[in-house]
């Protein structure tokens, strides 16, 4: 009987890290369909916590040079993908606090009338070689000490953020209202993105702290919804 081989790509959903080997993804999908199918089928999980779908990407393309599949089951997170895929760095905060850990980010390149994915490059620091020896490193921490180097304007992710800000359109739709505008009811960002299905039908602020008028935020992509700034500037 032939084989039907799947792959099962994701984050820390496909990981199940803390699921016994039963109650794994994979295991789980495998066994269904078998049933389904009456067939002989094998799952395999490509997939990692906290992986964007541009290490997805990666993994699947590494994947396929050595083994195969029929077919390649994508379990998408919209709370983390949209925003993730946005950036070359993970951190949902304002740009200017600094950018988070790098991260492989594609983008689409179109030149002469043909759009190609392509790989993000960050530019490298013109103090790299400083980065690499002792000395450079010594000299590095002197100039830091002296206030004559700011280091962190020369960190690999802070180039690769300002470079890729400097790539990608402004976020738009944002519009700054007063407190009094928004929903009475305020609801913590992490309380509503797990039971979102409790507040059906209700008018809601949701209080964050992660960078919304930026898109630097879990809920870029959810439905229109006011939300509440711990500070004073409020964004809807």
């Amino acid at each position: 009987m032939k084989t039907t081989w799947f792959s099962s790509v994701g984050d820390s959903q496909v990981e199940a890290a803390a699921a016994s080997f039963e109650e794994l993804p994979e295991t789980i999908l495998e066994r269904y369909l078998k049933t389904i199918t009456q067939q002989k089928v094998r799952v395999f999980s490509i997939g990692a916590s906290r992986w964007s779908q541009d290490q997805q990407l990666l993994a699947l393309r590494e994947y396929f040079q050595q083994l195969r599949a029929n077919l390649a089951v994508l379990w998408h997170t919209p709370i983390n993908d949209f925003w993730e895929n946005a950036f070359p760095d993970r951190l949902p905060a304002p740009a200017e606090k600094g950018a988070g850990r790098l991260k492989p980010t594609f983008f689409l390149d179109d030149q002469q009338g043909r759009q190609r994915i392509e790989l993000f490059h960050p530019p490298l620091s013109e103090h790299v070689a400083l980065h690499v020896t002792n000395m450079g490193r010594i000299l590095l921490r002197l100039g830091v000490a002296l206030g004559i180097v700011d280091i962190r304007s020369i960190q690999p992710n802070e180039l690769a953020l300002r470079r890729w800000l400097s790539l990608i359109p402004p976020a738009e739709g944002h519009e700054t209202v007063s407190q009094s505008q928004c929903p009475a009811e305020v609801v913590s960002q992490w309380k509503f993105n797990a039971y979102y299905y409790e507040y059906t039908g209700r008018a809601l602020a949701i209080a964050t702290d992660e960078a919304i008028e930026e898109s630097r935020s879990h809920n870029s992509a959810g439905a229109s919804q006011h939300i509440v700034h711990p500070w004073p500037g409020l964004s809807r």
